[in-house]
């Protein structure tokens, strides 16, 4: 999976692979109110993205929603974004905080 988004310029960024169902990007810098999806390389045809426009609480899993609404970081920081592709959920944590999943 990749992660595309403000973080990324919208370009194609790959997550590492923790395990065959939990991905993670670490280490993305996002200013206030920025956003990603979480995707398959070079299509937006499958993308998973969260259900509303508000932003996310940081440190909670949330239903990755398909096409869905860009992921939306409402604090700037540095931060690491987890997607477990098995239950279809997305966590955006502090850098270091442990995996959600």
């Amino acid at each position: 999976f990749y992660v595309a988004g403000d973080c990324t310029g919208w370009g194609d960024n790959g997550m590492l692979d923790l395990s065959d169902t939990v991905h993670v990007l670490k280490e993305m810098q996002f200013a206030a109110n920025q956003g990603f999806k979480v995707k398959y390389p070079g299509t937006w045809d499958n993308c998973y993205g969260a259900p509303s426009t508000s932003p996310i609480t940081i440190g909670s899993p949330f239903d990755a929603v398909q096409p869905g609404e860009n992921v939306t970081i409402g604090t700037a920081g540095t931060y690491d974004i987890y997607f477990n592709s098995a239950i279809k959920k997305i966590c955006v944590v502090n850098t270091g905080a442990a995996s959600p999943f």
